[in-house]
C-alpha cells in the first residue's frame, strides 16, 4: 500500500483530500481563508501550471492505467479487483481467424433522454474450437447518446455487418434499452434481449472462469483498450461499469446458447 493507503487504513488523525488532476465531477471545497474554490467535471487542478492538453499528452504517454493512480488518485487495486490484466491474451489485427459467430453487446443509458449516461457496444468475435471457447474483443464503443443517436448507431453496426450470416446483437432489456430493443424488432432485426437475473458483481463472477482461463483475447493495440482495461480492473471500485456491464452480458450470453462446458487449464497462445 502506499503512504495515504496506510495512514487512511490505520485509521490515524488525517484528513482525507483527493485533488484529482482532472476533475472526474463537478466539485466545490471551502477554503480555510474564507469563500469555496469550484471547477467542473474535465477541468485541470492547476491549468497554469499543467494544461488540459498537457494533462493529455501525459496521459497518452503513461496510459489511463498509470495515469489514474499518479494523476487521479485513484489506482487500480489489483490484488483486491475480480478481474486481472494478466488474464487477458492479446491478437494482432492482421491475424485474426474466422469467427463462427459475431456479437455486438449493448448497455444502454438507464433512461431515453439521458445524455449523462454512458452508453456502451463492445463486439466480440466468437469462436468454439473442439471443448475450448474463445472471444476476441474486437470494438468498444462508449459515448454519452441520447436515444435518437444511440438507435442510430446500433443500426448503423446491423447494416455495415450483413456480410456476416452468423451476428448478434443483445441488448439489455432494461431502460432505454427497451424502447431500443421494440423499434429494431419492429424494423425486422432480429435483437436479442437480455434480462439480467442477478447484480452487476455477481454476473462478472460468473464468467471469471472464462476470464481466467485466458480465452479472452484483446488487441495489441486500440484506442479505446487503455480505459477498458482501467475500469475492467478496477471494478467494482471504479467510478463507472458500464464496460463491464457489456462484456459481462456478452459472455454471460454466449454462455447460455453458444459455449461448451470449459475446464480451467493452461491459457491457450493460438495464435503463436
Amino acid at each position: 500500500n502506499d503512504l495515504t493507503g496506510f495512514l487512511l487504513e490505520k485509521k490515524t488523525p488525517w484528513q482525507y483530500l483527493c485533488l484529482p488532476a482532472i476533475a472526474e465531477s463537478d466539485e466545490s471545497r471551502a477554503l480555510k481563508s474564507g469563500g469555496h474554490y469550484y471547477r467542473k467535471q474535465g477541468d485541470a487542478l492547476h491549468p497554469e501550471r499543467e494544461s488540459l492538453k498537457q494533462l493529455d499528452f501525459v496521459k497518452s504517454d503513461l496510459g489511463s492505467y498509470v495515469f489514474a493512480g499518479q494523476y487521479q488518485q485513484q489506482p487500480a487495486p489489483e490484488g483486491e479487483s475480480i478481474v486481472k490484466r494478466a488474464w487477458f491474451n492479446e491478437y494482432h489485427e492482421d491475424g485474426l481467424p474466422n469467427f463462427d459467430l459475431i456479437i455486438q453487446s449493448w448497455d444502454t443509458a438507464m433512461t431515453e433522454n439521458e445524455s449523462s449516461d454512458y452508453s456502451v457496444g463492445m463486439t466480440i468475435g466468437y469462436i468454439k474450437d473442439g471443448y475450448k471457447n474463445y472471444y476476441y474483443i474486437l470494438d468498444v464503443i462508449r459515448k454519452k447518446m441520447e436515444y435518437p443517436k444511440l438507435l442510430h448507431c446500433i443500426r448503423s453496426w446491423i447494416h455495415k455487418n450483413n456480410h456476416h450470416t452468423h451476428k448478434k446483437v443483445i441488448v439489455e432489456d432494461i431502460g432505454s434499452g427497451k424502447a431500443i430493443i421494440q423499434s429494431l424488432r419492429n424494423e425486422g432485426h432480429n435483437i436479442c434481449a437480455y434480462k439480467p437475473t442477478a447484480d452487476k458483481h455477481t454476473r462478472l463472477i460468473a464468467v471469471t472462469d472464462i476470464l481466467e482461463s485466458g480465452f479472452v483475447y484483446l488487441p495489441k493495440k486500440a484506442q479505446w483498450l487503455d480505459d477498458f482495461l482501467l475500469e475492467v480492473t478496477r471494478f467494482p471500485n471504479a467510478k463507472h461499469d458500464d464496460q463491464v456491464d457489456a462484456l459481462s452480458q456478452a459472455l454471460n450470453w454466449l454462455m447460455s446458447n453458444y459455449r461448451v462446458p470449459v475446464r480451467v487449464i493452461r491459457r491457450p497462445s493460438i495464435l503463436g
